[in-house]
């Protein structure tokens, strides 16, 4: 999927931790896609997305491009799941993933 910055996308992936504080909480948390892509999620607290960890996630957002990496502005985001249709950047839900918040 071609991930244009500053237009809303769909992006699939695995979300995961990428910074800790000094009691080891995640203080930020990325997406990994399946093409080896990483985006720094920005918007949703990690601490909120705790349960999400280490899960195949759906996140709509836009895409922003920053010297350090790629962050994506999280408008939404939701777990895939199994037997679950694509999901577009124009949906508004899906009965196959289970919202967050």
């Amino acid at each position: 999927m071609h991930k244009r910055a500053g237009s809303a996308t769909v992006l699939t992936g695995i979300l995961h931790p990428s910074a800790w504080d000094a009691r080891g909480a995640a203080t930020a948390l990325t997406l990994a896609t399946d093409t080896e892509e990483e985006f720094l999620l920005r918007g949703p607290s990690p601490r909120s997305l705790r349960g999400l960890m280490g899960e195949e996630v759906a996140v709509r957002g836009v895409v922003r491009h920053f010297p350090e990496g790629d962050a994506v502005d999280v408008l939404d985001i939701r777990r895939v799941e199994e037997d679950s249709a694509p999901v577009s950047s124009d949906d508004g839900y899906s009965a196959a993933l289970e919202e967050v918040f």
